[in-house]
């Protein structure tokens, strides 16, 4: 059998702001508050979907939030390594996350809730809890909090 050896690489990641990221006097408790904040920058006559994570810090105050997909009318490719890199490099102690329906209905959809599970439990064992998952109507005054209509999700 012949002998196979392995080796590690060595990786380097560097984190910079591209912008400033809007500041929120209030923290984000609740989804009216994360909604509020999310209006300051969102993709909400785009017809495609937009999916953000923000990061907090321990008074819940944003530290910053990174467009993480753009998508097609009605999807968007997210994967949990991806949320939590962003959470990670930004000093995160947890975060929110958000995405736009183009179609105006802020229902939230079986795939929309299966991703917040998935995402909540890679965050619970990282220590960086999900807070919350809005979910934002495009050329609406709309939203879905899913933490106050699927709490079964977030760990309190």
């Amino acid at each position: 059998m012949p002998h196979t050896s392995s080796s590690a690489r060595e990786a380097s990641i560097q984190w910079s702001a591209t912008a400033e990221a809007p500041t929120s006097a209030v923290p984000l408790s609740n989804g009216a508050a994360a909604y509020g904040y999310l209006l300051e920058f969102a993709a909400l006559r785009d017809p495609r979907e937009h999916f953000y994570v923000i990061a907090l810090d321990t008074r819940r105050k944003p530290v910053g939030y990174y467009l993480l997909s753009i998508g097609s009318a009605n999807q968007c490719l997210v994967h949990p390594a991806d949320v939590f890199r962003f959470a990670l490099l930004s000093c995160a102690v947890s975060i929110i996350l958000a995405h736009t329906h183009p179609s105006g209905d802020v229902v939230p959809s079986i795939d929309d809730e299966m991703l917040t599970a998935r995402i909540a439990a890679a965050g619970h064992l990282l220590g960086i809890p999900v807070d919350d998952h809005i979910v934002l109507g495009c050329n609406t005054d709309k939203f879905t909090s899913l933490r106050s209509t699927s709490p079964q999700f977030f760990r309190s």
